[in-house]
C-alpha cells in the first residue's frame, strides 16, 4: 500500500487517514515555515510502498522560537506564611 500524501494537511486529518488505513505511524516535530500542527512531510515519502508492518514517520509543523531560544519556565513565587 504506498503512504497517501499528507503534506499540507492538518495533524488529525493526516492521523485518521493513516489510521483508516491501518498504517501504524509515529509523530515528530520540527520547526517549519508551516502553520503549527501542519504536516510538513513523511519517512517514507508519500507513494512510497509500505506493509501495515511497516511505521510512517508523521513530521508536523511546530512553531519556531524566536532566534532558536528555548521557551522558559516562570521561576516559582515565593510567598510568606502569616
Amino acid at each position: 500500500m504506498p503512504v497517501p500524501p499528507l503534506a499540507g494537511l492538518p495533524q488529525a486529518t493526516a492521523e485518521g487517514l493513516l489510521t483508516r488505513l491501518g498504517l501504524a505511524y509515529r509523530v515528530v516535530y520540527r520547526p517549519s515555515e508551516l502553520p503549527p500542527g501542519t504536516v510538513v512531510g513523511t519517512e517514507p515519502e508519500a507513494g512510497t510502498s509500505v506493509s501495515t508492518d511497516d511505521e510512517v514517520l508523521l513530521i508536523i509543523s511546530q512553531a519556531d522560537s524566536p532566534t532558536g531560544a528555548s521557551p522558559t519556565t516562570p521561576s516559582p513565587t515565593v510567598t510568606s506564611t502569616p
